[in-house]
């Protein structure tokens, strides 16, 4: 069963070992998964897999780097979505928060969320 659960788990970003036969996950790693996952999803569910590749294409053209390191920097994420239509922006937000609030009591996820939340306040100070 554990080499079960370690094929469909293998993935760089996430440390999954064994020690005495079980299974153990860095809780740093599972929240950066949780995060990841849900930019990706809203993402998709606001536009498809078109806004999904748009924007991963803008932070991989303007950072370097990927979607899932938006965790450390949400600012990244940020300055890419404030490009966007208002109410696209606001609505990817949204949908973020709302996948993430039964784990913002998380200090990892609250700070993102925090962040996450900044930008949207930044975007908003613009129009008017």
């Amino acid at each position: 069963m554990i080499d079960l659960i370690e094929k469909y788990f293998d993935h760089p970003d996430i440390a999954i070992y064994r020690n005495n036969d079980m299974l153990q996950i860095n809780q740093y790693d599972v929240s950066k998964a949780l995060v990841s996952l849900a930019m990706e999803q809203s993402l998709v569910q606001v536009g498809g897999s078109i806004v999904l590749d748009v924007v991963s294409d803008k932070i991989f053209e303007k950072y370097q780097c990927h979607i899932p390191d938006c965790y450390e920097h949400p600012e990244r994420l940020n300055s890419v979505l404030v490009n966007m239509p208002i109410s696209m922006h606001h609505t990817i937000v949204r949908l973020i928060r709302n996948q993430l609030d039964e784990f913002s009591y998380k200090k990892e996820i609250q700070y993102f969320l925090e962040k996450l939340n900044h930008g949207m306040n930044l975007s908003l100070n613009t129009i008017t």
